[in-house]
């Protein structure tokens, strides 16, 4: 239950603050997205980087219960799958998908999902209910 409180606290406030940042500065972060897709090189060290994080989620957090813990381990496979989409889907398939998301309307809907998600996990990963 302590890796599960840990990756709570630490989801809910990375949520939280990208839920809130990514409306803010929707204009900023839509311009490196592009970037992103235009960026071979750079679209497989994020796939790598992103790989080690998901991994270690996946290998740390693989808790398959009914309840609130079930939202970090699928959190952690998410993760784990943009990694491999990053990795092994071709590059021009991987930057159609990444254009296809840097749609004004993503960036609101997903901060405030984020936003929501970081909440709840925040306030369960703190003990505030």
């Amino acid at each position: 239950m302590e890796t599960t409180l840990f990756l709570a606290k630490v989801f809910g406030l990375y949520l939280l603050a990208m839920g809130l940042l990514t409306p803010l500065r929707r204009k900023d972060l839509s311009a490196m997205v592009e970037a992103l897709a235009d960026n071979r090189p750079l679209v497989f060290l994020v796939g790598v980087l992103v790989l080690i994080l998901g991994l270690v989620l996946v290998v740390s957090h693989n808790v398959w219960i009914a309840g609130w813990p079930l939202v970090i381990t699928v959190l952690a496979w998410l993760v784990l799958i943009k990694a491999l989409a990053y990795l092994l889907l071709p590059f021009e398939v991987t930057a159609r998908l990444v254009r296809w998301f840097n749609r004004p309307a993503w960036f609101i809907m997903g901060g405030a999902l984020w936003a929501a998600l970081g909440l709840f996990l925040a306030g369960k990963g703190f003990g505030l209910f």
